[in-house]
């Protein structure tokens, strides 16, 4: 096997380079290979539901792909399930959006201030609302799923990023978060993952994610 690519022993189909365990074990801007590694792991980890919550993750490249939306078909759960996206604003900024169908909720989680706020928001909010009306279409095999009311909240007072590379990091842990619960630092999250409010890098964490590749 060519020792500069590596797979996941969760998936053999994603291939790591060297090129993304640089990125990863140094202080550098993750890639999407490497977000969408996360997810799949993410899949893998919350394939069952927690505290009664169903999620699924989708990967940077989930409109173009039919087989990993219909393997997360049966955590839909009749629109109840929250859906949960690594979002990339300018090729240059990882942040997430997590739609919510308990509790017709938008959720945008956003680790630099700097970004900016309403007018992207405000696009996330619209395209996702689009998201899952397809999504209910597909899964729910409906042509005419009943519209929701949708809120956009967008999270305050969650950990920033104190610098301008680790947003894809941070994005991961978010992700990691709302899997065990509707809010970063929930009570359900493992100390191991939990995050203080500010760090001036994610060093430790990157360690912690690069483990968690588990490649062979």
């Amino acid at each position: 096997m060519n020792t500069d690519i590596w797979k996941t022993k969760w998936n053999d189909d994603h291939i790591i380079t060297q090129e993304d365990l640089g990125r990863i074990s140094s202080l550098k801007w993750l890639n999407s290979n490497l977000i969408n590694a996360y997810v799949l792991n993410l899949n893998v980890k919350f394939s069952e539901p927690v505290n009664n919550r169903y999620v699924a993750f989708l990967d940077t490249n989930f409109v173009l792909q039919s087989k990993p939306l219909k393997a997360l078909e049966n955590r839909f759960n009749n629109g109840n399930s929250t859906l949960i996206f690594p979002l990339n604003g300018g090729s240059t900024h990882w942040f997430v959006g997590a739609i919510c169908g308990a509790s017709s909720t938008i959720k945008i989680l956003n680790s630099w201030d700097g970004f900016p706020g309403p007018v992207t928001y405000d696009k996330v909010y619209q395209n996702l609302q689009k998201v899952w009306k397809v999504l209910s279409e597909a899964w729910c095999q409906e042509s005419d799923v009943q519209e929701k009311k949708w809120k956009l909240v967008v999270h305050d007072g969650i950990p920033k990023q104190g610098n301008s590379f680790d947003c894809g990091v941070f994005a991961i842990m978010y992700m990691i978060h709302f899997g065990y619960g509707r809010q970063v630092n929930h009570n359900h999250v493992p100390l191991l993952y939990r995050l203080p409010l500010y760090l001036e890098n994610m060093a430790g964490m990157r360690l912690l994610l690069l483990e968690e590749l588990d490649l062979y």
